[in-house]
């Protein structure tokens, strides 16, 4: 009899002990991998914002969101092994790593850097973004000068004894490489750089200029600086004479003495912060994903609002086929008005034209609140 007890107990033990594995299975949370992105997981330990956060081994949140690598969607593991690896966390010693992506920088028989060709990126750059442009750890002039004296006989003599402490370095100098006979000076240069008159813009023996700014420039460029408003709309760069905050007087590797060709948004984002925040949205509109602003706006000035190339609804026809909902004017000649504004219904009423954390880039969600803005229930 208490053999038959016992075996009765083994069997409902191991009935139990079945059963609470079944349960365990159907409620216990999925491993982090299956249900985070590797971003996520990473940051709970690596972002400072994280109640878990390491202590010395987290990177600043609000520069990753608007760091490059971020934007070009960089995952943490592009880099990074998650366990370590012959070359530690990471997947290559620099440069490798770096150049992997960054070929553009380092060209067989270029003049490199000398941090470039020691593979010591990471002595300028923080590829985890930082509140410098180009995600240097210090401003461009704090940077160059701790390696670059001023003080140094040479380093004047080629300054024409102009003081360049504090000055944007990257306006002459290309910051990786260059062609050996440019001496790592910008291909395309404003006239009276290359022709070494600097006496054209500036105070004699100085780097202060001989008038403001914008009467500087209008001299040479009367018709982009002269009278803009004309156009209807004008950018305030050029109506507040800040030429350079887009144009490098010196030289360049883009077109046009632009700071930037192909990501000339980064230039715009200086002052366009709150488009940056559009920029770095889950959805990306792709001219704005690709940082190129001129695919959609004109940059000195423009007959339409908001400086763009053209009318906004013909703008948005040119890559994408018109919409079921009526907008615009209709074929009766029939405007149709965006009630929460009085003005005609346009592609932008519902859409945000650089990013937005909503499919279809629509400023809320299209399956609720983006209709009952207009239309109520």
């Amino acid at each position: 009899m208490a053999s038959v007890s016992r075996w009765s107990s083994a069997i409902l033990a191991t009935l139990f002990l079945s059963l609470a594995a079944v349960a365990t299975a159907d409620t216990a949370p999925a491993s982090p991998s299956a249900t985070l992105s590797a971003e996520e997981s990473c940051g709970k330990c690596h972002f400072d914002n994280s109640p878990n956060a390491v202590s010395g081994k987290t990177i600043e949140s609000k520069y990753w969101k608007r760091s490059d690598h971020k934007r070009n969607d960089v995952e943490c593991l592009s880099c990074h092994y998650e366990h370590g690896g012959s070359a530690g966390m990471f997947r290559k010693k620099s440069p490798d790593l770096c150049i992997g992506c960054h070929k553009e920088i380092a060209k067989k028989g270029d003049y490199l850097h000398a941090p470039i060709a020691g593979g010591a990126c990471l002595t300028c750059h923080n590829p985890h973004g930082t509140s410098a442009r180009h995600q240097l750890v210090k401003n461009v002039s704090t940077s160059c000068v701790a390696c670059h004296s001023p003080k140094v006989a040479k380093f004047t003599l080629a300054h024409k004894g102009i003081d360049v402490s504090t000055s944007n370095c990257v306006e002459c100098h290309s910051a990786h490489s260059r062609n050996r006979t440019a001496k790592r000076i910008k291909p395309r240069q404003h006239m009276p750089f290359k022709s070494g008159q600097c006496g054209t813009c500036h105070k004699p023996g100085s780097s202060e200029l001989a008038k403001p700014e914008k009467d500087l420039c209008a001299i040479c460029h009367k018709d982009v600086v002269g009278s803009p408003e004309k156009a209807g709309h004008a950018h305030a760069a050029v109506t507040e004479g800040m030429c350079t905050q887009c144009h490098s007087p010196h030289a360049s590797d883009a077109p046009k003495g632009l700071y930037k060709d192909k990501q000339i948004a980064n230039s715009c984002f200086l002052c366009h912060t709150g488009v940056e925040d559009e920029v770095n949205s889950k959805y990306k509109h792709e001219p704005a994903r690709d940082l190129n602003c001129l695919t959609c706006h004109k940059g000195h000035s423009s007959t339409q609002k908001t400086l763009l190339v053209k009318d906004s609804i013909e703008l948005c026809k040119g890559c994408h086929k018109p919409h079921a909902h009526p907008f615009g004017k209709l074929a009766n000649g029939k405007v149709v008005i965006d009630p929460t504004t009085n003005d005609m219904l346009t592609c932008a009423s519902c859409h945000t034209p650089h990013g937005s954390n909503h499919n279809k880039l629509t400023h809320l969600d299209k399956n609720a609140e983006l209709c009952t803005m207009c239309h109520k229930v």
